[in-house]
């Protein structure tokens, strides 16, 4: 979890989105109640992640989708979504447009077809295919339904961001969704290979996975072009 949480970016953005991965982390720590359907309780959390973030108040409706199981009807909704939103992204425009985020079409981030965002429905595409394989496995006592979920959402609103790129931020809640998904997708896929290949797998793994972080940080739109490269340990200056 921790390794996944460095390599996908979140240690690095918590540096100057500091709000905001705070809001995310409270989020991902209200799941616990959606497994146990406490919607109080993940309300209540929700609400505290929103005194950091408002974008957080989106997780209050998406609780109510963790009733719905994710089945080949569902995905093939979800398809259609990605459909309508990639091909009506005039509609998008209009509804941000008449919230206080319309600020962001007229500054630097209302870029179009920027590379990182091409890169990244690449990784979202693979990683979803890989986590849908084992989705019965994991879907058996209705726990991981929630993420799946988020985990779709996640790739559909990524291919909105290739037009709008400054929706990315939006898109980083449900991407922190593979921190809890794709460890147990990642455990059922090494127990079913033949156990003389598993350590060797293991080693790839690991080696993908910084593989990963190694070039989202050196990026054009990675970390070292968004500062974070800048940030010096607190003691460095001590004697």
């Amino acid at each position: 979890f921790l390794m996944l949480y460095i390599a996908f970016g979140f240690y690095l953005q918590s540096f100057n989105q500091t709000r905001q991965i705070l809001a995310l982390t409270i989020v991902l720590y209200a799941v616990k109640y959606v497994k146990k359907q406490k919607i109080f309780k993940y309300i209540a959390l929700i609400l505290f992640a929103s005194i950091f973030h408002e974008s957080a108040l989106i997780f209050i409706p998406l609780y109510f989708v963790t009733k719905i199981k994710l089945d080949k009807k569902i995905f093939f909704l979800y398809l259609i979504g990605t459909i309508i939103l990639v091909f009506g992204d005039k509609l998008i425009y209009n509804i941000v447009s008449l919230t206080k985020y319309s600020i962001y079409f007229t500054t630097q981030y209302n870029v179009s077809n920027v590379s990182s965002t091409y890169f990244n429905a690449m990784v979202r595409i693979i990683l979803l295919i890989f986590c849908l394989k084992y989705r019965k496995d994991l879907l058996e006592n209705n726990k991981y339904n929630f993420s799946y979920h988020m985990i779709m959402i996640c790739t559909m609103l990524q291919f909105l961001t290739i037009k709008y790129y400054f929706l990315g931020r939006l898109t980083t809640y449900f991407f922190a969704f593979y921190i809890i998904i794709l460890p147990k997708c990642l455990q059922i896929f090494l127990l079913k290979v033949n156990p003389r290949y598993r350590q060797i797998l293991k080693i790839l793994i690991y080696i993908v996975i910084v593989l990963y972080f190694i070039v989202y940080y050196f990026s054009p739109s990675g970390s070292i072009n968004s500062g974070y490269s800048i940030y010096e340990f607190i003691f460095k200056e001590w004697r």
